[in-house]
């Protein structure tokens, strides 16, 4: 477990950046109180606030490269550089036959998420880690991510941008860490609460009138294909994600079917839906109610584990493991060297709010 610090308030830096001054527009905008008051990880989320305030253009649709959506056991590996002339980040009028789409902050998100990581790997960073701490780093960013969800409430788009990035960033991550986890139940509950979460995103949709084959939301029976197969052995689902108590494929299927949309996936997902097809076509969804904007009780959910989880008034997810959220003494005494990785100037460039990260997270953004 790392050790615990005074503070949990909010804090960006760059090891190979050299901009001399973050943006007065960056810096004014209000910090998440889960942030300490030094954090690498907090200045990953303001970059990614910042770099979103342009609404229209976040939410506009570019091009995906169909590997990218696709679970790491299930990708062609010859396949996973993309190219200059590849479809991503391009607009669908660059690539009008490219069936695979997300929005421009899908992409943002998930560099957001995988900076986080990075501030959190023993490796990265010479400090001798353990499988607890990796374990425990790991379901504080999913954890983070239903935080992100729930504080997104009545702007639907942008939680849409959580449901879509969740592959992204994940993908590229060592989930398998998670099946040495030393707390089962907590794991199973936020593998639950993570079904429940798009199942609630796909009820707010159904309020707004965005089911369907012809939905604004142009990705949308791809992104519900991707969690209709998650967690499922031989669908390149995650293992350690896999519990569930009730059938998220199921559920969604059941959508699909309601709305008349066709699952549309990188990976063929054909024999799991003939198989569910007569379960999900029995499934009695809640009814779209404008007074019950909560049908499949997330709220409450969440409110229950943070109960279990973050006693005492706390809260779940934060930057606990966030090694720049340590104190130089902390990083020294589990360093392999007896010193400090962080720099001074490294640091200083952390509370004046750049963002640190290794230059492959930015080319794997692009």
């Amino acid at each position: 477990m790392p050790p615990k610090r005074k503070s949990t308030e909010s804090a960006t830096a760059s090891k190979k950046q050299k901009s001399n001054a973050v943006p007065d527009e960056l810096l004014s905008i209000p910090r998440n109180p889960r942030w300490s008051r030094v954090s690498g990880s907090a200045n990953a989320d303001m970059q990614y606030k910042y770099q979103t305030k342009n609404t229209e253009d976040a939410y506009s649709w570019v091009g995906i490269c169909p590997h990218r959506l696709q679970p790491a056991n299930a990708a062609d590996e010859e396949a996973e550089e993309c190219s200059d002339t590849c479809p991503c980040l391009k607009t669908p009028e660059e690539f009008p036959d490219h069936p695979w789409l997300v929005t421009k902050a899908c992409f943002g998100k998930s560099v957001c998420y995988q900076i986080m990581y990075t501030l959190r790997d023993p490796d990265g960073f010479g400090v001798s880690g353990t499988y607890e701490h990796e374990s425990f780093a790991l379901l504080e960013l999913l954890q983070n991510t239903l935080l992100d969800f729930h504080e997104a409430k009545g702007n639907w788009k942008e939680q849409w941008v959580i449901c879509q990035s969740f592959f992204l960033w994940t993908k590229r991550l060592p989930f398998e860490d998670l099946m040495l986890f030393n707390d089962g139940e907590q794991l199973e509950e936020v593998a639950k609460m993570l079904r429940t979460m798009f199942l609630t995103m796909l009820a707010t949709l159904e309020q707004e009138g965005l089911l369907g084959p012809d939905s604004e939301v142009k990705n949308l029976a791809t992104i519900m294909a991707l969690y209709f197969a998650l967690g499922r052995p031989g669908q390149g689902g995650m293992d350690p994600l896999a519990y569930d108590d009730t059938d998220l494929g199921v559920q969604v299927l059941a959508y699909a079917k309601k709305y008349k949309i066709i699952l549309h996936s990188p990976t063929d997902i054909q024999d799991l839906i003939e198989e569910l097809e007569p379960e999900a076509e029995n499934t009695t969804l809640p009814a779209p109610d404008e007074n019950n904007n909560d049908p499949w009780k997330w709220s409450a959910e969440l409110s229950e584990h943070k109960r279990r989880y973050a006693p005492d008034g706390g809260n779940i997810g934060g930057d606990q493991f966030d090694f720049t959220t340590w104190t130089s003494a902390d990083r020294k005494a589990g360093s392999y060297d007896g010193k400090d990785p962080l720099t001074r100037t490294m640091i200083t460039k952390i509370k004046e709010g750049l963002v640190m990260q290794p230059a492959y997270v930015v080319a794997q953004s692009v």
